[in-house]
């Protein structure tokens, strides 16, 4: 004779994760998309004719592809939302208002990249994050540098570069006069540029080496 405890009806495991609800996921990531459009738009409009930022096509893709071998990981994860993901949402929000204030593109395009992980965090998250970090932590790559930044590193990268230069010369006997990033020859005047600095190549080998 069955006992009373095997005729009650059968509970669900309270203890079973529940997965990552991916219609909210996409409905919310489209809203994302649209309320950045034309930031994003921007930026890959430079990178179509910006020489020293043309490989940031390839940083979201990467970004992807590795949060797509992770996808068990990622179907495993037990999603307890995060409230406090709206904080950062809010603080996303406001860092792009005041970034399309002062006409800093910086300040909106990473203002994306905080409204992402806040939506993150509110629809699967801090596990769902934590899971997706380095992803998240490679896509800043693909912004490229304000002019402020970008110009304190390349002009000493260019003075560095016209002092090797100038050396190397010297060692094989041909006459030079620096001034600065100018090198002057006997016959000819040749600038060190900032395509020579190489913070092209120093970018794009540091995500690699990441990767």
């Amino acid at each position: 004779m069955a006992s009373a405890v095997d005729q009650l009806p059968d509970r669900p495991q309270e203890t079973q994760a529940r997965q990552i609800p991916w219609p909210a996921l996409l409905w919310f990531g489209v809203l994302l998309a649209a309320a950045f459009f034309p930031v994003l738009k921007h930026l890959v409009e430079q990178w179509n004719v910006d020489e020293d930022v043309g490989h940031g096509y390839f940083f979201p893709l990467v970004a992807g592809f590795i949060a797509w071998q992770r996808r068990d990981e990622l179907l495993a994860i037990e999603c307890k939302p995060a409230w406090w993901g709206l904080g950062v949402m809010a603080w996303a929000a406001l860092q792009g208002w005041v970034g399309a204030l002062g006409a800093e593109l910086f300040l909106q395009r990473t203002a994306f990249l905080i409204a992402l992980a806040g939506l993150l965090l509110v629809v699967g998250g801090t596990r769902l994050v934590l899971a997706l970090a380095f992803p998240l932590l490679l896509l800043p790559f693909m912004i490229p540098l304000p002019a402020v930044l970008y110009n304190q590193i390349t002009f000493p990268l260019q003075l560095f570069a016209s002092q090797v230069a100038e050396v190397c010369l010297g060692l094989v006997g041909i006459p030079v006069l620096r001034d600065g990033n100018v090198l002057e020859l006997a016959s000819q005047k040749l600038s060190v540029v900032e395509a020579c600095s190489d913070i092209r190549s120093l970018l794009s080998l540091s995500f690699l080496s990441l990767v």
